[in-house]
């Protein structure tokens, strides 16, 4: 039976071959492998779509902030949705899926966008926030994954 490799190998030293890059992740970087790629993609383009149509007057208020809404539940809504249909992920690894929602949560408010919906916080406060959580976050998981004696 063939080698498979998961999610979670991604260097040389975990996986045993030489063409993984072996650098260390910062921590957004960190933050945004527990979204899935195509969440992050949806987000970003979707976002950015709405608040230029916004900027060129093409939304009227309510228009702008129900589109901005639908953006952000979508990627709250399909953060754990991708996980568990396309990456095979089970309600029995609710942890994971929560850190993933969590992450991107504050994903979305590090890049302030959000703060449009009426959320009055500091970005930065959501940027710490964020490198709080990427270094807590493993840990968690990894508390969780013991818990349930792997």
């Amino acid at each position: 039976m063939p080698a498979t490799l998961n999610r979670a190998s991604v260097t040389s030293l975990d996986t045993g071959r030489d063409d993984f890059p072996n650098e260390v992740d910062d921590y957004k970087t960190l933050v945004v492998k527990f979204i899935p790629a195509e969440v992050v993609a949806f987000y970003q383009l979707f976002a950015a779509i709405v608040i230029e149509a916004n900027k060129a007057g093409s939304l009227t208020g309510s228009w702008f902030n129900g589109l901005l809404w639908a953006v952000f539940l979508t990627g709250v809504v399909a953060t754990p949705g991708y996980l568990m249909l396309l990456y095979g992920l089970t309600r029995r690894k609710f942890v994971q899926l929560l850190m993933a929602t969590i992450a991107f949560v504050l994903w979305a408010a590090s890049l302030g966008e959000i703060q449009n919906l009426g959320w009055d916080y500091p970005t930065i406060g959501a940027q710490v926030a964020l490198g709080i959580f990427t270094l807590i976050a493993p840990a968690v998981d990894l508390a969780a994954v013991k818990a349930r004696g792997g």
